[in-house]
């Protein structure tokens, strides 16, 4: 029996994957081809300190992925662009408002209920529903209506209206249970999974990037830029320090015959990732354990610079995108070849890097990594 259930696990995984791959829609299981899912934002407001809640919320873990640094006000999903999104895809925007949260909570489950018999059972095809509750909520209220909801076959992002307090996600047969992520999402990020979800192409002036394949646990996810140090208030993303991401891929083959581009859709995943409080080239005390190598390695940059100049020694192959955009690409090239760019303002650059085993990234690329300076003798 145990085989059997992990047997069906994996075999979920691979249908999710491959709905990912063919048609960019996921499906609920059941429906019809091309069917949407209903979406419930829960965004309880709390009545008692942060504390009394967090009980109820671990229980709730255990259904989806937990997100503690991810917060989702309601202000932010209605109007910085999930709910455009969704409209765009044909959604029926229900706003709850004006009615407590018990008896909201009640009329959801009698809708979702009803709409599940008429789908199924009837065969009726309905517009796409995303309702959008925020009302004030006690703990012992929420722990008690919490489970009406979370049993539907709709996609649930429980989003408490509290930073201290970690954002779930939940989707039966999609989202991985009881999987816990530190990484810190803006509203952005919501956009393009949501955008990913019903089938629409994600704002590509954003720089965001979907995070299906992290709830799903199928699919390479593209990595995300470095969370927000001082928080994900609108005021605190315009006081960010400059930062850079670095990730380490180790498990390339011996023989890499194309650049693993950070879109590509293989199982091609990080070893490391490193986030640095600069910008480039990186001092080397920072990555000194890119030098321990055995392999092929890709090394995935990403940066806001106003200007660059890349010399890349021969054999090293790269991708270059400037806010996600494509703009240089090399393969094993035989002679050294260089590239540069500059920009009135700063801008987001991603570079990928194909390195080969003999050769040592901290001393071959000085574009990425800064030496560290000989300590000076001693004075007698």
């Amino acid at each position: 029996m145990f085989m059997k259930k992990i047997g069906a696990v994996l075999l979920g995984a691979f249908f999710v994957g491959t709905l990912l791959a063919d048609q960019q829609v996921l499906e609920l299981t059941g429906q019809a081809a091309g069917a949407k899912p209903d979406i419930l934002f829960l965004a309880p407001k709390l009545t008692q300190p942060p504390k009394a809640y967090t009980k109820t919320l671990a229980t709730t873990a255990k259904l989806g992925t937990v997100l503690p640094h991810a917060l989702l006000t309601e202000s932010a999903f209605c109007s910085m662009g999930p709910v455009p999104v969704l409209t765009a895809a044909g959604y029926r925007i229900l706003p709850i408002r004006d009615i407590t949260w018990e008896e909201a909570t009640t009329r959801l489950k009698e809708i979702l209920d009803l709409r599940h018999r008429t789908r199924y059972e009837d065969g009726i095809k309905q517009a796409p529903l995303c309702a959008i509750l925020s009302e004030e909520v006690t703990p012992k209220s929420l722990a008690e209506t919490l489970p009406l909801l979370l049993n539907s076959d709709a996609l649930i992002l429980l989003a408490p209206q509290e930073e201290t307090l970690p954002l779930t996600v939940i989707w039966k047969n999609y989202v991985w249970p009881t999987q816990h992520s530190e990484q810190s999402m803006r509203v952005e990020h919501w956009v393009a999974t949501l955008a990913e979800i019903v089938g629409l192409p994600p704002p590509a002036e954003s720089g965001a990037v979907s995070v299906l394949p992290l709830l799903t646990g199928s699919g390479y996810q593209r990595p995300l830029e470095q969370p927000l140090l001082l928080g994900p208030t609108a005021s605190a993303a315009q006081a960010v320090a400059p930062c850079t991401m670095v990730c380490l891929y180790t498990q390339l083959p011996e023989v890499c015959p194309w650049v693993p581009d950070f879109t590509d859709q293989s199982g091609l995943k990080p070893t490391e990732r490193l986030f640095v409080a600069s910008t480039l080239p990186i001092p080397e005390k920072e990555v000194k354990r890119l030098a321990e190598r055995r392999a092929p390695q890709g090394i995935y940059v990403r940066t806001v610079l106003s200007e660059w100049t890349v010399t890349l020694p021969p054999q090293v192959s790269c991708v270059i995108r400037v806010k996600g955009y494509p703009v240089f690409s090399v393969w094993q090239p035989e002679k050294e070849t260089t590239w540069s760019f500059t920009r009135m303002e700063p801008q987001v650059v991603e570079c990928f890097l194909v390195v080969p085993p003999e050769m040592d990234p901290l001393t071959e690329l000085p574009f990425l990594f800064t030496p560290e300076a000989d300590e000076a003798p001693a004075e007698e």
